[in-house]
């Protein structure tokens, strides 16, 4: 037991090495050097007409676009300035400072050209921009607990630190909720979102995430796509033509012979996710061999506690046993209970169905009485005038009649447990029992083709052909067939009849709408979705009624597959 502990007890020393190597590892790492030496100052290889240095601006926070490498200005934009230079008339010296000082530098003339800068209208009355430069895709930064935040709209009301004259302050300052914070740098604005006095940063993807990663800080996460996307260029003071001109020719020259693509590739081990790609691939690498010395650790340990392991599964394998035998008694109580309580439920309806069962007949004798008298009183008293309130007595008491049978019909609705029924068979047997005179009725359904419904369901075929003949106008057939739609089947029912005007479509299926009972396709509705299938009339008006009876899968079969 005491060589297991030692043996232990390295295996974590190794794991402490292991974890402070990682550490080390997400150090900020060096930026790759520049394509030119580390002078500010360039000189053109053009065969030179003007001495005088020409000054270009950046902005000094915006790494790894442009920042300062100890007194040197750096970055992808930089370098590429030192390849315009080649292409220039002039010497080119580069600063890197405070981006609002650059820009009035520009605009009052005590200076050349602004690097890397994103046009906006106001900025456009300055100043006359170059083909891009560079693509820039400005995304919000916040805490990582922090939620809800996505697009312009959710900053109203927060407080959002942006760079003086940078372009999310022009973005944003349009907007009176939102409550922009002029940041120092970059570095100081995510230090002050992760100490809460800032709710979020705008600031380009590339620059954001570059600092974080470079500057270890933790706990941000970018919200949301890009609220803006842009294009860089160079700005030169308004009406500098010849040097907007000269920087363009310089532009496309670098692009078409591959100086630009390679400055770009150059830099791309230093396009992030928090982390430059050196550091993801350093701490992939030492992650899996942190992984690999857990697993072993993790073994080791198996082995050592395997018995104890065993030991606890048999007993808890015993409790199981005596949990599993109290829920099964449990079970055949409840069971118990229920069929007590089914059985009452049986005795509760067997005696209401006989109350209905009559109270409907003593109602229809009743109606057979008033029917007797009425035909009495109208055969004493054959004044047409009264004949009209006659026949309304006669319809209103068989209307009566109706309804009283429609509620034995309803009545018996999932009284009988559903059962498979051939469709086939019930509309042929639906069919003989209409009066359908010169109508024929096709019949396509495919023999054996069953569908699990409720017993009624014969009436719903039933009631659809008897619709069909009384108001289907000139009509001349009835089809029935079936069709796949998805995983269900389509049970369809169309004529070549007047069809269903657009606004009863629905309608036709409430009780109490038509010009009969109004209780056929309502009570058919309610027959269907006992086992869940749906019935709905979807043919176009003056072309026939095409209703379509929709059955669930696993609500329809053919016998063959039954057996």
């Amino acid at each position: 037991m005491k060589k297991k502990l030692q043996i232990y007890l390295v295996l974590l020393f190794i794991l402490l090495i292991v974890v402070f190597t990682c550490v080390s590892a997400t150090q900020p790492i060096q930026a790759p050097p520049t394509l030119s030496s580390t002078t500010t100052s360039i000189e053109s290889t053009t065969e030179a007409t003007n001495t005088t240095s020409l000054l270009f601006l950046g902005n000094q926070n915006i790494a790894p676009v442009i920042y300062l490498n100890g007194n040197t200005p750096s970055g992808v934009a930089i370098d590429i300035v030192h390849a315009l230079a080649y292409h220039i008339s002039q010497p080119i010296e580069i600063r890197a400072m405070n981006w609002s000082e650059a820009q009035a530098l520009v605009a009052q003339g005590d200076a050349d050209a602004l690097i890397q800068i994103n046009p906006t209208e106001e900025r456009k009355k300055v100043y006359d921009f170059s083909d891009p430069l560079l693509e820039s895709h400005f995304s919000i930064f916040t805490r990582a607990d922090k939620i809800g935040i996505s697009g312009v709209s959710s900053l109203r009301g927060l407080k959002v630190g942006v760079e003086s004259g940078g372009f999310p302050q022009h973005l944003l300052e349009s907007d009176p909720y939102i409550k922009l914070a002029i940041i120092p740098n970059f570095t100081e604005g995510f230090n002050l979102l992760n100490a809460g006095s800032l709710d979020a940063v705008l600031v380009d993807y590339r620059v954001g995430s570059y600092i974080l990663a470079q500057n270890n800080i933790r706990n941000i996460k970018v919200t949301g796509e890009p609220i803006a996307s842009s294009s860089s260029s160079f700005a030169v003071k308004k009406g500098n033509t010849k040097l907007l001109n000269e920087i363009n020719s310089a532009l496309q020259i670098i692009k078409a012979d591959g100086t630009y693509q390679k400055i770009i590739d150059n830099w791309k081990p230093t396009e992030t996710v928090f982390e430059t790609q050196e550091q993801i691939t350093n701490r992939i690498y030492y992650g899996i061999i942190l992984i690999l010395l857990i697993l072993f650790l993790i073994a080791f340990i198996w082995t050592v506690t395997i018995k104890k392991e065993l030991t606890k599964r048999k007993a808890a394998e015993e409790e199981l046993q005596k949990l599993y035998s109290e829920l099964e008694h449990r079970v055949n109580e409840r069971t118990m209970d229920l069929r007590l309580a089914q059985e009452a439920l049986y005795q509760v309806n067997k005696k209401l169905n006989l109350l209905t069962s009559i109270t409907r007949h003593d109602i229809n004798n009743q109606l057979i009485v008033l029917m007797a008298f009425l035909s009495l009183l109208e055969k004493k008293n054959p004044d047409t005038a009264y004949s009209e309130y006659f026949r309304k007595i006669e319809n209103a008491a068989t209307r009566i009649s109706v309804m009283i049978q429609f509620t034995k019909e309803y009545e018996s609705i999932g009284a009988t447990a559903p059962v498979w029924q051939d469709c086939c068979i019930l509309v042929d047997k639906a069919a003989k029992q209409s009066q359908l005179g010169k109508i024929i009725v096709n019949n396509n359904l495919p023999t054996g083709s069953e569908v699990f419904a409720d017993p009624l369901i014969a009436k719903v075929f039933y009631n659809l052909i008897d619709n069909a003949v009384r108001y289907g106008g000139n009509i001349t057939i009835i089809r029935f067939f079936v069709q796949k739609s998805g995983d269900d089947h389509l049970i369809v029912c169309d004529d070549d009849g007047e069809g269903i005007l657009i606004n009863e479509k629905e309608k036709i299926f409430e009780r109490g709408f038509g010009k009969n009972t109004g209780l056929g396709l309502a009570l058919s509705r309610e027959i269907l979705d006992i086992t869940g299938i749906d019935i709905s009339e979807t043919g176009e008006p003056g072309k026939g009624a095409r209703f379509e009876i929709k059955v669930p899968d696993g609500k329809w079969r053919f016998r063959s597959e039954a057996s």
